[in-house]
Formats: C-alpha cells, sequence, structure tokens
C-alpha cells in the first residue's frame, strides 16, 4: 500500500496515482542530486 501522505498528495493536487508517484519520484532524484553536490 502506498504511504498515506503520497495519496493525499496526489488526492490534493488531483493527479492520477502513478503521474503523482513519478513526479515524487523526480523530486527525489533532484534533492539528491542537491545532497550530492554540497557533499563534494
Amino acid at each position: 500500500p502506498l504511504p498515506v501522505k503520497v495519496v493525499a498528495t496526489a488526492r490534493r493536487l488531483e493527479m492520477p496515482l502513478p503521474e503523482a508517484r513519478t513526479a515524487i519520484e523526480e523530486k527525489k532524484k533532484k534533492l539528491a542530486v542537491k545532497d550530492r553536490c554540497q557533499l563534494h
């Protein structure tokens, strides 16, 4: 099952879940890249 937060966010944005999940993954990737840049 999906985390409640993810479902709530998807509902709030009125997005289909697969799209919402993709958007969240993109955000996570960007954050990870940002963290990596700060570390080096």
